[in-house]
């Protein structure tokens, strides 16, 4: 499997795909190689695999990667969206998505998310290589490089994640 580093050194101006889904009001985004599909969040889990940040898919048992419990949020969202992650925490509500993934080691795991992720191209020389110093938040460490796509009048910045690895 290519690393996103190694596909944007070999890469011509063809653009590349990738999962993007939102968190908090971040956009983030996988590249599709990495995805292994988009699913509802399971009704019936595990609380006590649950509890410890795991959850049981088929036969599989995945680890929660939860970007939302690190990004910082408005002020006016923060406290709901706090009140919303405890509950989910404690299965009274779940998102109502998972995206589960493979990292570059073949470890399978899940991202939590609570809108349906889209699948865009993103042309390489969009792509910028995001500085170690501009990754404050801690959920933004993930992140290797920074796209601005303007759509019409729209701008959107996504961010690139690397390979996760716990």
């Amino acid at each position: 499997m290519k690393t996103l580093q190694t596909e944007l050194q070999g890469a011509e101006s063809q653009p590349s795909k990738f999962v993007v889904f939102a968190i908090a009001e971040y956009r983030l985004a996988l590249p599709l190689e990495q995805i292994v599909r988009v699913i509802n969040y399971p009704a019936q889990v595990n609380p006590e695999l649950h509890k410890l940040g795991l959850l049981q898919i088929g036969s599989h048992t995945i680890r929660l990667v939860n970007f939302s419990q690190n990004l910082p949020l408005p002020r006016n969202l923060s406290e709901n969206l706090s009140e919303n992650l405890s509950e989910s925490l404690q299965l009274s509500k779940t998102p109502p998505f998972l995206v589960i993934a493979r990292n570059l080691q073949g470890a399978i795991y899940g991202i939590p998310v609570e809108q349906q992720p889209d699948l865009i191209e993103i042309p390489i020389e969009k792509m910028q290589l995001l500085p170690q110093s501009d990754r404050h938040p801690a959920a933004l460490q993930a992140a290797s490089h920074v796209a601005v796509i303007s759509q019409d009048q729209d701008v959107t910045t996504i961010f690139l994640l690397k390979d996760i690895d716990w």
